[in-house]
């Protein structure tokens, strides 16, 4: 009997330590649980809305893409607004990395419909030097800028030689790159 006793004796502290063991592990998974839905309603809260994030990820700033003073917000009126002018394809071979890749590229300007006719001509009587300089900005640009999936400091570097060209900074609006495709070089 003494020895039944010692067992039960020996059983409840190991018994009241395993009820601590629970009671650590219950607080820290709650802890744990409240954590995860605190992160999560912060990371909700401070998050744009929709609408936002599509006008920041276009290019404009939040509130922009909104009907303001005098401004349209319909498609159709923003695309009479705007002119497409194409500069033509362009092939170049570019081994900044080591390896010959040649890129065919073709190169669309996005100009303001009163100034549509000024780019035409301009691309008819500067259209060599034009497409030299798009195969030299090709030929010297940093792989990395050319594998960049929006390619935005392509489309930089290209207004900006277009803006020299024309001498004129607002001619063309934006650079557009309808294709772009990279093959490796046979040489």
């Amino acid at each position: 009997m003494a020895d039944e006793t010692k067992k039960a004796e020996s059983a409840s502290p190991a018994t009241a330590g395993g009820g601590r063991k629970k009671k650590t592990l219950l607080i820290v998974g709650i802890l744990m649980v409240l954590e995860g839905v605190g992160v999560f309603a912060l990371v909700h809260l401070m998050r744009p809305a929709p609408s936002d994030a599509i006008g920041m990820a276009g290019g404009m700033s939040a509130g922009e893409g909104e009907k303001g003073e005098g401004e349209a917000s319909d498609p159709a009126a923003v695309a009479g607004e705007f002119a497409e002018v194409v500069i033509g394809p362009s092939d170049a071979v570019n081994s900044r990395d080591g390896r010959p890749y040649v890129y065919h590229v073709e190169v669309t300007a996005l100009v303001r419909q009163s100034k549509k006719d000024t780019a035409k001509m301009l691309v008819e009587a500067r259209g060599a030097t034009i497409r030299d300089r798009i195969d030299t900005v090709l030929r010297n640009a940093d792989p990395k800028i050319l594998a960049e999936p929006g390619l935005e400091t392509l489309r930089r570097q290209l207004k900006s030689e277009f803006d020299r060209i024309a001498k004129d900074e607002k001619l063309i609006e934006e650079v557009l790159i309808t294709k772009f495709l990279r093959s490796r070089s046979g040489l």
